[in-house]
């Protein structure tokens, strides 16, 4: 995946113009890189520049007479000119409504392979500047991708040596491979021809083969039948000790949402197809059905939406409120938002039976097939409250009683148990960009067109105090030791550390721009940078701990130790089996154990958070998923159904069992999380009282 970087060469007497265009830029999708600092003459700050323009696809000029005079910025443009970069001037007195616009232009204008030629150039410098790290080497499609613009970068020295030092990795993983599979076949002969050799290797084997076999068979059973799916994983577990394939099997069964109860004795019939129907919701709504085209309109006084139908639909219902529309189908039931057309659920056991469908409350579904009537719970969540605002962050206190989300637009809102407030303004706030709990208040990093600011909170909710950053923009925090605020400002090259009480702000430059910071256990202080890389602070611009690569868009936007401080958890925005990784060896942070989430969709992380014990990690998804993993045993406890809005905050609730999230879209929703944190005894015994439902109305 391309990554759309830009450069953005500028006067400091533009700086405002030129910080709106990266505004701009980032809002269109595109990953800026702006310098907000002056530049001293020095070689990591100019490595800094040097990089930054190698791994762009594009060269900004924001174009004016004090950048004509600039010497810094004539350098820049030589580098950029040297490297044959692609470039557009942006005149700094031009609309900016067009500026996302002529650079989006000049990125479609570039060559085809010019976003592969700049990550190998960044890459490449990168490792150089690591000492030649050997686990960030490129493989596979991408070092093919490498090889093949390689002769477009025929200068420069870094490449070609980080190219070299791939292909020799790869060839060494071949021979080994070969030298694996010839020992395989000797130890295999020498199993033949010795009998007195041990069996437990093969034994191992064919316990790791036969626990792969048992996750595919309970995937399998779960396609053709819900109950089917639960019954192989009931069997699968109790059999032996359970493989993670098993035991990923029974939380793909648990996940599946089937009915609570079954009334009735008659047997389940095969519904017929609807005709041509229209269906109103109490809103004045309504869901046209148009089986000629395979279509539900959804026509609202606003909008209209068009879901498309996955088989013929028998039977539609909408809910009490009108906001959601229940579509029956061969594949199961299921509900979709009609204020986005985004499905939320999927309700399985009556599959393409379902002849009937009343929704009387807002949790409770009544599916009807001849005789025979199922009932099922909607979602595993609550709505407590839909205000309007676009949040971005939320904080709960150490007992996580209380709770803020912040909204963008300058506002908090508290949340307490079940009581939502109105959202509050933030003075002076003209957008806000994170919240965090540090010593014993919350701290809102906020700004205006001026500059940034902290805003602190007491615990009982009065404003206490406001801090000047002056030109930080303050877009992540993180608590520091006793009553310090560590924050990461847009667009820097490090990050500040302000004393709540005193309110005195010290600078500790890093050589990277961060995106994220936290704390470590024994008192350091990580940064995540633009370019997902892991830095330890410290003398001479920090340490560097690890690279990720260049697959996480907008680099290590999240990096949250656990309650315990001994795992580490990393995640940004982008490809799924790339962005997310976690570093359980708190005596060697290069170590990582790489995670991925069971679908595809769920490849942006917004919000994340530990468990009170630090066993269960939780994220947040754009796509609207909430994901449950279980870091002791590297398996997905539950996937929760989508809400269908962005998550962008997460916190558990006093008794640890729920989760507040908070979205996008301003909603404030819980989320059971009890069954996904159970014991395997008790998540076996929900499967067999969940298939027993269904033996007992004959589904099973």
């Amino acid at each position: 995946m391309a990554l759309q970087r830009i450069f953005i060469s500028y006067s400091r007497h533009d700086q405002k113009g030129a910080l709106d265009l990266a505004e701009r830029l980032r809002a269109a999708g595109f990953t800026p890189w702006v310098d907000q600092k002056s530049i001293p003459v020095s070689v990591p700050w100019l490595a800094e520049i040097n990089h930054a323009i190698r791994a762009s696809v594009v060269f900004v000029i924001f174009d004016s007479a004090g950048w004509r005079a600039s010497k810094n910025c004539a350098h820049e443009a030589q580098i950029a000119q040297g490297l044959v970069k692609p470039a557009v001037r942006i005149p700094a007195d031009s609309d900016p409504e067009t500026w996302a616009e002529r650079v989006g232009a000049a990125y479609l204008a570039a060559a085809p392979t010019e976003a592969l030629r700049a990550q190998l150039l960044g890459d490449s410098e990168r490792w150089r500047a690591a000492n030649h790290p050997a686990d960030h080497l490129p493989r596979g499609r991408l070092l093919r991708g490498f090889r093949a613009v390689l002769p477009t970068v025929a200068h420069d020295g870094s490449a070609h040596a980080y190219v070299g030092a791939g292909r020799r990795a790869a060839l060494r993983r071949g021979l080994v491979t070969t030298l694996v599979v010839l020992l395989s076949l000797t130890l295999w002969l020498s199993w033949r021809v010795a009998d007195s050799l041990t069996q437990a290797l093969p034994d191992q084997y064919e316990e790791t083969l036969a626990g792969q076999r048992a996750g595919q068979q309970i995937s399998g059973a779960l396609a053709r039948n819900p109950y089917q799916g639960l019954s192989t994983a009931i069997e699968a577990v109790s059999a032996a000790d359970s493989s993670d394939s098993v035991l990923w099997g029974l939380s793909k069964a648990l996940d599946v949402n089937v009915p609570v109860r079954i009334e009735g004795s008659a047997e389940a019939v095969l519904a017929d197809p609807l005709p041509e129907t229209t269906l109103w919701a109490s809103t004045g709504s309504m869901a046209t059905y148009l089986p000629d085209r395979s279509q539900v309109l959804l026509t609202s006084a606003d909008e209209g939406l068009t879901v498309p139908a996955k088989g013929p639909v028998t039977a539609l219902a909408w809910a009490p409120d009108g906001n959601y529309l229940a579509i029956a189908e061969s594949a199961g039931v299921r509900v979709v938002d009609a204020r986005r057309g985004v499905a939320v659920d999927l309700l399985r056991g009556l599959d393409a039976h379902i002849d009937q469908l009343d929704w009387p409350e807002p949790n409770v579904i009544h599916g009807h097939s001849g005789g025979l009537t199922a009932t099922w719970q909607v979602a595993a969540h609550e709505i407590l409250s839909v205000d309007g605002s676009w949040y971005v962050d939320l904080a709960a206190n150490p007992d996580r009683t209380v709770m803020y989300a912040l909204g963008r637009g300058g506002t908090v809102t508290r949340i307490m148990q079940d009581d939502v407030s109105t959202p509050v303004a933030i003075p002076n706030a003209t957008r806000s960009y994170s919240i965090e709990w540090i010593a014993d208040r919350w701290v809102v990093g906020s700004a205006t067109d001026s500059g940034g600011f902290l805003t602190t909170i007491s615990e009982t909710g009065e404003v206490t105090d406001q801090i000047d950053l002056g030109d930080c923009w303050p877009t992540a925090l993180a608590a520091g030791e006793t009553s310090t605020a560590l924050v990461v400002c847009f667009a820097d090259f490090g990050f500040r550390t302000v004393d709540l009480d005193t309110h005195e702000i010290a600078f500790q430059p890093v050589d990277t721009q961060p995106t994220s910071v936290a704390l470590g256990p024994l008192g350091d202080v990580l940064v995540g940078s633009h370019a997902s890389e892991l830095f330890r602070a410290g003398a001479g611009g920090g340490e560097l701990i690890g690279v990720w690569g260049s697959m996480c868009v907008g680099g290590a936007e999240f990096l949250l130790f656990s309650p315990d401080g001994r795992k580490l958890l990393k995640a940004g925005a982008s490809a799924r089996s790339a962005c997310i990784e976690l570093r359980d060896d708190p005596d060697d942070l290069a170590r990582t154990s790489r995670i991925v989430p069971d679908e595809a969709a769920m490849t942006n992380v917004r919000a994340a958070t530990w468990s009170p014990d630090g066993r269960f990690l939780v994220l947040g998804f754009t796509s609207g998923h909430v994901w449950i993993y279980d870091t002791e045993v590297f398996y997905s406890r539950q996937l929760t159904v989508p809400t269908g809005s962005e998550i962008r905050g997460l916190a558990f609730t006093a008794d640890g069992q729920d989760l507040i999230a908070v979205t996008r879209n301003g909603e404030v929703i819980r989320i059971s999380a009890t069954l996904a944190m159970a014991s395997t005894q008790e998540r076996v015994a929900e499967a067999r009282a969940r298939w027993q439902v269904g033996a007992g109305g004959g589904l099973a």
